[in-house]
């Protein structure tokens, strides 16, 4: 009895508490709802056996039923079938305006937080509902989701898609799932064995990894090409102030890109310059999924020149800046661009001076003297030659260090094989020993053992014959 009044009691505690949290009195205030402007170009016709299919596939697996006990897998079986018995059903609920009553039911499970599990203010409530319930619901999320999304506010943004970093339990995941589908879709089955490597060549497939690397990286040069107000561009860049709190993880999605990009020596300024140009781009992307494989080396050369050019009556004058910028990783491969700018040419009666970076020519006549300044700018190779210098001193001693570092990891791991092989051999003479000194022992014991029995023989005989002897006597 005492066991029943306590549940009973509890129920009723968990009614109050859940009844409090979802029944909530109505505001002392209303709230002033303007009517809105315009109408939303939304489909107010009842759904569709389209739209209950497309909204059937969408349910999740492996989720618990509601108050009917019908899963999400038994209408997934057979959308089709399960469309036919659930179109008549939503056209009546959607003209009549009216809900079944079984879908306003549900079932509320209660999860544990954090703090003391006495109080009901630390159990957060789920509520289970029927899955037509949740069909109905999908249909017409479908239909406002188009229509709403445009006429959002910026400040709405935080609530919509996010950017999450590539855990490595979920890359496995995914390259496993790759990997799966690839041998079933070209029949390859056991025993027959062949490997990863071979398969994506075979079905000519890249990895996972590079498959995320290529598409995050075109999304970026997408969003560096918007303008700067983009939500987009804005997000990417921003900083928020303070430290993060204890316990949250120390690697973002924003410090792994930065880390690739730092990889292949460039910063946001520079892949700001790089995503404007397309073909720019897909060569940088192209470069980094290169890094990413061992054993290759790249050198990304981007030169860019600029010229600005005065002219007066007597005189034109020309200034030519170069930016260049040179990224070193380890790709074979060489790729270089340059963008050049004309100017226009200028001639006088009278003589004119010139100053260029780069090259004048001069035309002399008997009448008068002119100069003509085609200001065609060319990169200068002696900053990309001193570069590229520069980088191959660079790789040679990267690659005197790597041979060094090779040599020295022989070495221990020779001296460590030498060292393991010393201990073995003490082990098994120790062994020996053991095994030797026992035997001995053993040994020792069955030749004491022998002397003994032969003592009390002896000893046994004698006294044998002593007693004959008496007896001899005494007759």
């Amino acid at each position: 009895m005492e066991d029943t009044n306590h549940l009973w009691n509890q129920e009723a505690r968990w009614t109050e508490h859940f009844n409090e949290v979802r029944n909530r009195p109505a505001p002392e205030t209303e709230p002033d709802i303007q009517e809105a402007e315009e109408d939303l170009d939304v489909v107010t016709t009842p759904p569709t056996k389209e739209e209950i299919i497309r909204a059937i596939k969408s349910l999740r697996n492996n989720k618990a039923p509601g108050p009917d006990f019908l899963n999400a897998e038994l209408f997934k079986s057979d959308p089709l079938l399960a469309a036919e018995i659930l179109l008549p059903l939503l056209t009546t609920a959607w003209n009549k305006k009216e809900i079944p009553e079984d879908w306003n039911e549900g079932v509320i499970i209660k999860i544990p937080k954090k703090g003391t599990l006495s109080d009901c203010n630390n159990w957060r409530g789920i509520t289970l509902l029927s899955i037509p319930s949740k069909v109905l619901a999908k249909i017409v999320i479908n239909r406002i989701s188009s229509a709403v999304d445009g006429k959002l506010r910026e400040e709405q943004a935080g609530f919509r898609q996010e950017c999450w970093r590539m855990i490595e339990s979920d890359l496995c995941k995914l390259s496993s799932f790759h990997t799966k589908s690839l041998r079933k879709i070209a029949r390859i089955f056991w025993p027959r064995y062949i490997s990863n490597e071979d398969l994506l060549e075979q079905c000519q497939q890249e990895t996972m990894e590079t498959i995320i690397i290529r598409r995050r990286w075109r999304w970026i040069g997408h969003v560096l090409r918007k303008e700067q107000d983009a939500i987009p561009r804005v997000a990417v860049q921003w900083r928020p102030e303070g430290h993060r709190k204890r316990g949250r993880p120390k690697t973002t999605w924003r410090r792994t890109v930065e880390a690739e990009a730092a990889a292949m020596g460039q910063s946001w300024g520079t892949l700001r310059m790089l995503a404007q140009d397309r073909e720019q781009w897909k060569e940088f992307v192209a470069a980094l999924i290169a890094y990413g494989k061992k054993g290759i080396f790249v050198i990304i050369i981007i030169t860019a020149t600029f010229t600005t050019t005065t002219t007066t009556s007597s005189t034109t004058t020309t200034t030519t800046t170069t930016t260049t910028t040179t990224t070193t990783t380890t790709t074979t491969t060489t790729t270089t661009t340059t963008t050049t700018t004309t100017t226009t040419t200028t001639t006088t009666t009278t003589t004119t001076t010139t100053t260029t970076t780069t090259t004048t020519t001069t035309t002399t006549t008997t009448t008068t003297t002119t100069t003509t300044t085609t200001n065609t700018t060319t990169t200068t190779n002696n900053n990309n030659n001193n570069n590229n210098n520069n980088n191959n001193n660079n790789n040679n001693n990267n690659n005197n260090n790597n041979n060094n570092n090779k040599k020295k990891k022989k070495k221990k791991k020779k001296k460590k094989k030498k060292k393991k092989k010393k201990k073995k051999k003490k082990n098994k003479n120790k062994k020996k020993k053991k095994k030797n000194k026992n035997k001995n022992k053993n040994k020792n014991k069955n030749k004491n053992k022998n002397k003994k029995k032969k003592k009390n023989l002896n000893k046994s005989k004698n006294n044998n014959k002593k007693d004959k002897k008496k007896k001899k006597k005494k007759k």
